[in-house]
């Protein structure tokens, strides 16, 4: 998977480091949340714009199968 970081360090890029899937949710939920453009994400978030909009497709793509199964995997 390639990731797209900007050259500038912030703790959203530790975070990144240390936490992807946490880092990565939280992106995408503030994309879909929608308070701030995908230019202002992008640079809070130290990742390309393109790299959140893909993020936010996955998501809306797999939501049915998030909604429907609980955590050891059965159907609910």
């Amino acid at each position: 998977m390639n990731i797209f970081i900007n050259k500038r360090s912030t703790e959203d890029e530790q975070e990144a480091q240390k936490s992807f899937p946490e880092f990565k949710s939280k992106v995408v939920l503030a994309a879909v949340k929608g308070d701030k453009t995908l230019t202002e994400l992008s640079q809070q978030y130290g990742i390309n714009s393109n790299l959140i909009v893909k993020w936010k497709r996955q998501l809306i793509d797999q939501s049915s199968e998030v909604m429907w199964f609980n955590r050891s995997g059965h159907f609910s």
